[in-house]
């Protein structure tokens, strides 16, 4: 037997929280970067290109937001707001 053996890992309930502490936005937080980033992505009709192609990039960020349950900068800053944690990044320094 390996040395990373770990029997739990593979059950379902050790899975969905697994997925439940992989994610760090709230429910009410992500519904609102869908429906703002969706707005976003409305507002890219406009006639210039150059702001066409920025708000396109912000409204498709805003919409992986909401639908993936992550945000970049919160995990860099060490903000779970899905578990009201504030995690102390000192503990993590290099």
């Amino acid at each position: 037997m390996a040395l990373t053996y770990q029997p739990f890992s593979e059950t379902p309930q050790i899975q969905s929280l697994r997925r439940d502490l992989d994610l760090n936005l709230p429910r009410e937080e992500r519904l609102g970067s869908v429906l703002l980033g969706g707005l976003v992505l409305a507002a890219t009709v406009s006639p210039q290109r150059i702001a066409k192609w920025g708000i396109l990039t912000i409204g498709l960020a805003l919409l992986w937001r909401g639908w993936s349950g992550r945000c970049p900068w919160y995990q860099r800053i060490g903000l779970d707001r899905r578990h009201g944690m504030k995690v102390d990044l000192a503990h993590f320094s290099r």
